[in-house]
């Protein structure tokens, strides 16, 4: 029911990384608006002038993924950028269409 509730509402789940466990962050309405909130984050985590290696990673939607790229590379201070499949294991949980940010601080 929740899972019915939240595609017709068209709710995102926002995930992170903590100790290495995949978590839940916060829920936005909206494919559009999970992206820019992504971006969000990422800027308040590394601000705009650290120099960061990045990494956007996706299923099955590289068009998304290198339209994402494009919005990273022009908010944050990237040495580096590359775009990637997420792998099998979040494919097979996630399904198609997951796009996600990954950021490590140069130095």
């Amino acid at each position: 029911a929740a899972a019915l509730l939240g595609t017709m509402l068209s709710i995102k789940p926002l995930l992170h990384i903590v100790n290495g466990r995949i978590e839940p962050l916060e829920k936005v309405r909206t494919k559009q608006r999970a992206l820019e909130r992504m971006l969000e984050l990422m800027e308040e985590q590394v601000g705009r002038d650290t120099p960061v290696w990045c990494a956007v990673a996706h299923t099955n939607v590289p068009e998304e993924a290198d339209r994402l790229e494009q919005e990273v590379r022009r908010r944050l201070n990237c040495a580096r950028v590359f775009t990637t499949d997420a792998g099998p294991t979040i494919a097979t949980h996630c399904g198609p269409g997951v796009l996600g940010i990954a950021t490590c601080p140069m130095g």
